[in-house]
Order: C-alpha cells, then sequence, then structure tokens
C-alpha cells in the first residue's frame, strides 16, 4: 500500500522557490501513487485560500478554523495551529518539513504516532535567517536534524557538512535542484 505524505508548512508562499520545490516533490510523489497532504499553519496576507490545481493533492489550511483573536494575530493563530498539527498526523505517515518548517517537529513526534520524518536542507543553516539567537537557534537546529528519519540535502557539500555535524551518512540523500517545466509552458 502506498503511504500518505504530509508535508507540514509555514504559510503558503507563492512563486518562491522552496513552495515551488515541494510543489515538483508532490507531484512526483502522486506520479508514484501516493496521497499527498499539504497542512498550512497559517494565511497569508490576504487569507486567500490556495488550489494547487494539482490532481491528488489535498490542501489543509489549519487557520480557516482560526477564532476572533487568531484571526487578527497571526502570532496567536501560528501557536494555536502548532499545537493542533498532531490532530493531523496518522500511524504511518511521511511527513517533510523543509529549512523554514523545522521547529514543527516537535509536534510531530508529539502526536505518539508512528510517523517518519523527512526533512529537506538546500541552504546552509548558518546562511539562513535566525531571529532570536543565531548560536541557540542553530543549536536547536542541529539537535533536531538528529531526530530526523532522512535528510534531503541539495548538495555533496552540504551532504559532507552535515556528516561532520554527526548525523548518521546513511540518513543523508542528495536530491539535486529540480524544476517543473510545465511551470514555463507558454
Amino acid at each position: 500500500m502506498k503511504k500518505t505524505i504530509k508535508i507540514i508548512c509555514r504559510g503558503y508562499r507563492p512563486n518562491t522557490a522552496w513552495m515551488n520545490r515541494l510543489i515538483a516533490y508532490a507531484k512526483a510523489f502522486v506520479s508514484l501513487g501516493h496521497k499527498v497532504v499539504f497542512i498550512f499553519l497559517i494565511p497569508d496576507a490576504t487569507r486567500v485560500v490556495p488550489d494547487l490545481g494539482i490532481d491528488g493533492v489535498q490542501c489543509i489550511h489549519l487557520w480557516q478554523e482560526d477564532g476572533y483573536f487568531a484571526k487578527r494575530i497571526k502570532y496567536i493563530s501560528y501557536l494555536r495551529n502548532l499545537r493542533r498539527i498532531k490532530n493531523y498526523i496518522a500511524d504511518g505517515d511521511i511527513c517533510m518539513m523543509t529549512d523554514a518548517s523545522g521547529f514543527f517537529l516537535k509536534q510531530v513526534k508529539s502526536s505518539k504516532k508512528s510517523v517518519k520524518i523527512i526533512f529537506e536542507s538546500t541552504e546552509h543553516p548558518e546562511a539562513l535567517n535566525r531571529t532570536i539567537n543565531k548560536h541557540i537557534e542553530l543549536k536547536i537546529f542541529y539537535r533536531k536534524l538528529h531526530q530526523v528519519d532522512n535528510l534531503l540535502v541539495i548538495s555533496q557539500k552540504l551532504k559532507e557538512y552535515y556528516i561532520a555535524m554527526g548525523i548518521a551518512e546513511e540518513k543523508i540523500h542528495v536530491v539535486n535542484m529540480f524544476v517543473d517545466p510545465k511551470r514555463f509552458d507558454g
């Protein structure tokens, strides 16, 4: 039986590199017979529910169930929906996250369900914008990486970097950059 792959995102950001990459992954997973579900925690500024228009891909917008305050304050929506992720994870799911959503790992693990976690990292972790304290956030990030089942990286150099950081080599897979050529039709 094919698996359900849940792609967990902070929010939908159309035409960004990471969103285009996740959509390309979703299309590939569907072509292999898997069910794909995007889970979006918070809305964009317009609160529009995006239609990805991909057969076999479902979208769950947790923010649609926000209460009065969460609808007005995005940070409240984010915290509220972080706690709700576990309600959307089932035994046997594969959960995929990216650099932008790596801090969801705790919530997925707290679901107490047997899930496989795939994390994608396409940028050197120290090059990413960290918000509070770069040193502390990087320490947390590296500790979380040891908890994932598989790590997808974009280059051999990034793979070597993570191996040097103590991530088991057999967990790391290089997936070179790819483009969905259908995005450029016409």
